[in-house]
């Protein structure tokens, strides 16, 4: 399988999660002793995966199904589905705001979609430019930064 992204759950049983997109699915493999914990069916292909610790969760960008699966890293099931209507290609969290960034893609273009974490729901889409490369926030999580890969620059919005 082609492992796209593996993600660390350092405060429970020392988890990697691995998508693999051609399988519908993700792997979560105990690196204590490198077992195969669980493999969970989540959306159609799923290619990243981001943690967010204080909720106990796993966020799973699935590509062709165009949502994002939510996995509760304490029953090992997929607790909720959150559709975009366009494909997610990376995401980021601001947990000071308790809300989950994703940038997707449309055929009109990319989005930037703000997803509040308690419901699970989508609350914000704003237009965000092609060719982005890297969303991060601040230490102190008020400002986030968008880095392009085309045009070298950098959007900063709060």
């Amino acid at each position: 399988p082609i492992v796209s992204t593996i993600n660390f759950y350092p405060k429970y049983l020392s988890l990697a999660i691995i998508p693999l997109p051609e399988l519908d699915s993700i792997t979560i493999i105990d690196v204590n002793n490198f077992k195969k914990f669980k493999t969970i069916r989540v959306g159609r292909k799923p290619e990243k995966v981001v943690i967010v610790p204080s909720r106990k969760n796993a966020y799973i960008l699935n590509t062709n199904s165009k949502d994002i699966s939510v996995v509760s890293l304490k029953s090992f099931v997929e607790t909720a589905n959150i559709n975009l209507k366009s494909t997610p290609l990376f995401a980021t969290v601001n947990q000071t705001e308790n809300r989950l960034f994703v940038i997707s893609e449309t055929v009109w273009g990319n989005n930037l979609i703000e997803i509040d974490l308690d419901s699970n729901k989508v609350v914000h889409i704003h237009y965000a430019p092609t060719n982005v490369m890297a969303m991060l926030f601040t230490s102190d999580e008020n400002i986030g930064i968008l880095a392009h890969y085309d045009k070298k620059r950098v959007n900063v919005f709060q």
